[in-house]
């Protein structure tokens, strides 16, 4: 939000990402990869970031499991980060 005082985050945005949850299924890791997918050019090497996520759909991975945790939380704390 742009304001006289200068750029400030939309708390309801905030709130949002927050609010993403673990996803539990197949198409839980579907959703997020596309919502990824899409704003891929705002993430800096979003490709990385989101590997584990692509390695599920691909079989590699069996279960979500703590490699697909912490790259999960990685990518929440960036998108709350103002962009430089």
């Amino acid at each position: 939000m742009v304001s006289i005082k200068g750029i400030k985050a939309n708390l309801e945005k905030i709130q949002a990402i927050l609010d993403i949850e673990l996803p539990r299924t197949v198409q839980d890791v579907q959703k997020l990869n596309g919502g990824v997918t899409a704003l891929s050019r705002f993430i800096f090497r979003s490709g990385k970031r989101c590997l584990p996520f692509f390695k599920i759909l691909r079989g590699e991975y069996p279960t979500w499991n703590d490699d697909c945790r912490q790259p999960f939380e990685s990518l929440k704390r960036y998108l709350l980060l103002p962009p430089l």
